[in-house]
């Protein structure tokens, strides 16, 4: 399954407005996906067409203190926004993709809310989205997800239960 998963975020992340290089796919692709697969409650959501062509994911795991993403995102805050974001104790929403020929037929939504379903009741989800109105930042908002802080070209973003 990992094999689909990183095919599929190569060619989705070199598109506008993410623009990955090709290292930093290769290095995306070659570890990071592997290593984000050994994280506490690693959870894998995939979408699937009526032919059972590979049409996206969504994966996320439990946040913890010592994660890269989650380290970076406590040093964005006042420990107050940290406390409210249950910072180190959240479930991260790390990827999503579609397929080209899938966007805008709710299967994003499908996989997002499905993963966000797996996670234990009272749960805070963070994700980071790109800046611009992405229709994938459009999604986050309409399932309540809000900005908190940004990192460069990107926003955190979180949703409380």
């Amino acid at each position: 399954m990992l094999p689909e998963v990183a095919a599929l975020y190569a060619a989705t992340f070199v598109e506008p407005p993410y623009l990955r290089t090709p290292e930093s796919i290769r290095a995306f692709t070659g570890d990071t996906l592997y290593r984000h697969a050994s994280y506490p409650e690693y959870t894998l959501v995939v979408a699937r067409d009526e032919g059972g062509r590979f049409a996206g994911f969504a994966y996320g795991y439990a946040g913890a203190r010592g994660q890269y993403w989650t380290n970076m995102v406590t040093g964005l805050v006042d420990t107050g926004t940290a406390e409210h974001w249950n910072l180190g104790r959240h479930r991260e929403v790390a990827e999503v993709a579609l397929a080209p020929w899938a966007r805008g037929s709710g299967l994003g939504r499908r996989v997002v809310t499905t993963l966000m379903e797996q996670a234990p009741p009272g749960t805070t989800h963070l994700l980071s989205a790109h800046e611009d109105a992405t229709p994938a930042r459009t999604l986050y908002e309409s399932l309540g997800f809000q900005s908190f802080a940004r990192t460069g070209s990107y926003l955190i973003m979180g949703r409380r239960p």
